[in-house]
């Protein structure tokens, strides 16, 4: 019995190595972003933005919190093709673990932000 309980937590430590940190940021990143961003974040040539060179996931993270809380209008571009949905209900800890996946996917600097830092960007993306 004691080898059993061994084996059984060597692999879950195993298994635990190969997921990502952010797995409710994974989840809801498949849920809501990969249909149009693409799993691997290549997203659609001209008509959807690729999150692999995108400077704004980069650089501009309260940038990043507006448009996935906000979306983007269509209309305000000029253009009737190009839209992406708000999520204003997102929970801040959604939001971080997002925000948290996609630095750790798409960032090669991978910075890691707290839920702190979340609540005060969130704040001024209604300002």
């Amino acid at each position: 019995m004691m080898k059993l309980g061994v084996l059984l937590c060597t692999l879950s430590i195993l298994s635990a190595c190969n997921q990502s940190t952010f797995t409710q940021g994974e989840r809801i990143f498949t849920a809501r972003c990969a249909n149009c961003h693409m799993e691997d974040g290549n997203g659609l040539q001209k008509l959807i933005p690729a999150l692999t060179s995108s400077q704004v996931i980069k650089t501009d993270v309260q940038k990043t919190i507006c448009l996935i809380l906000n979306g983007v209008n269509a209309d305000s571009l000029g253009t009737k093709e190009i839209y992406m949905p708000a999520y204003p209900k997102m929970k801040d800890v959604e939001l971080t673990n997002l925000i948290n996946y996609l630095q750790e996917k798409f960032n090669a600097q991978k910075h890691e932000y707290s839920v702190d830092d979340i609540k005060k960007w969130r704040k001024e993306c209604n300002k």
